[in-house]
């Protein structure tokens, strides 16, 4: 676990590179790769992606795994989702996300209500530990300046989050696994609950 999570954080340590003249994206694709690899073997019945767009000065990108059962969400932009989404040079959120691109902004936060409805009802059968530490909120903008469009949908997206800093990836990268692994859980009851609801 150590090694994914180190990974992991130095893609978080290495943000600046998408919007900065530094590396060229190809160079931290390697690490991205590995990232998705281990994922990958760990969630064996989901697809794993990342988005590898790279950025501008002035249009932030958010380096983010995707999650999902291609039957209920093909792709980023459309159904719900588990992203892994980072904060740049801080930390990492799991989040049981939904597409919001050309959507209306009234379709999205319906469908939002009704996922947290039915992801609420899932959370209360479960023990303390996770109760605290889920959030409904994510922050990914407050740090990066410029056309924050694209970071601004995946906080209107977010249903429900879960967010580890660099230390707590140090400290528990076997916690940090078991969060992935249970909001994938999540996911997969949340759509098996209303799954002729999802799109």
């Amino acid at each position: 676990m150590n090694d994914l999570c180190n990974d992991i954080i130095f893609i978080i340590e290495n943000y600046d590179l998408y919007t900065k003249a530094g590396m060229p994206l190809d160079s931290i694709k390697p690490i991205f790769d590995k990232v998705c690899d281990k994922l990958t073997r760990f969630l064996k019945d989901y697809e794993v992606e990342y988005n590898t767009i790279e950025g501008k000065p002035n249009k932030p990108f958010i380096p983010l795994y995707a999650l999902r059962d291609p039957k209920f969400s093909k792709y980023m932009t459309q159904g719900i989702y588990v992203a892994l989404l980072i904060k740049r040079n801080e930390g990492i959120y799991v989040s049981l996300n939904q597409g919001t691109e050309n959507r209306k902004k009234i379709d999205i936060l319906n469908d939002k209500n009704k996922f947290k409805r039915k992801a609420n009802d899932i959370i209360a059968t479960y023990g303390i530990e996770y109760k605290n530490n889920i959030i409904d909120d994510i922050d990914l903008t407050s740090n990066i300046h410029g056309n924050l469009k694209r970071p601004k949908s995946y906080e209107e997206g977010n249903i429900k989050a879960i967010y580890y800093d660099i230390e707590m990836l140090k400290l528990y990268p076997e916690k940090f696994l078991r969060d992935i692994i249970w909001f994938m859980e999540l996911y997969r009851k949340v759509l098996l609950s209303g799954r002729s609801e999802v799109t």
